[in-house]
């Protein structure tokens, strides 16, 4: 049986089916699996929600909110 993966805080994360890698800033909701993350390349901050892993360890989520750039 495999083991049940948990956001951690720090973390850094693949997006499922490429190579877009995103930073786990806070978690709002561990029980929806709702966190806040950056997209490393670009700065784009969003809320994601229903963040599920994939087989391979990569993340997908079913919907974002709030997104915005990080101003420099």
């Amino acid at each position: 049986m495999m083991e049940k993966q948990e956001l951690k805080i720090g973390q850094i994360y693949r997006l499922t089916d490429c190579e877009t890698q995103y930073y786990c800033f806070s978690i709002k909701d561990k029980n929806s699996n709702t966190a806040i993350m950056q997209c490393i390349k670009t700065g784009w901050t969003v809320v994601c929600h229903d963040i599920q892993f994939a087989p391979d360890g990569s993340i997908y989520w079913s919907h974002s909110t709030n997104g915005y750039f990080e101003r420099g």
